[in-house]
């Protein structure tokens, strides 16, 4: 089915503006490098990450302290590629944690504001 030039409209302008992940819209996001994708991405799963408790158990310091998952990607783990690139590092070797993670996020949106952000602590915006 076809759509009439209204709807056509409509459909950009939400896709270009209303709100997608991470406060970019869905048209912003789209145009983004891989590499920012997938960092976008991890911050919005940081989110079932720390309700889960990883960060309790995690490899990386910068988790523990905060007592919230903050972990992100190293390049050595991206370059194996043992490592879903869009996870961040407590998802274990090979997507072990993923499903969980996934379940969680369904059950997790009251704690993303409207424009999809994460409301569990400031990260640094890389500007």
């Amino acid at each position: 089915m076809t759509m009439s030039k209204a709807e056509r409209d409509a459909y950009f302008w939400l896709y270009e503006n209303a709100p997608y992940i991470n406060g970019l819209s869905q048209g912003q996001f789209d145009r983004l490098p891989e590499d920012e994708k997938n960092r976008h991405t991890q911050i919005i799963l940081q989110v079932p990450a720390t309700v889960l408790g990883y960060w309790k158990t995690c490899d990386l310091s910068v988790c523990r302290r905060a007592r919230q998952c903050r972990g992100f990607l190293s390049k050595a783990q991206q370059e194996t590629g043992n490592y879903n690139r869009a996870y961040p590092p407590c998802a274990g070797l090979h997507g072990r944690n993923q499903p969980e993670m996934l379940e969680a996020l369904e059950q997790c949106d009251h704690l993303l504001d409207a424009e999809a952000r994460p409301l569990l602590g400031k990260h640094k915006s890389r500007a």
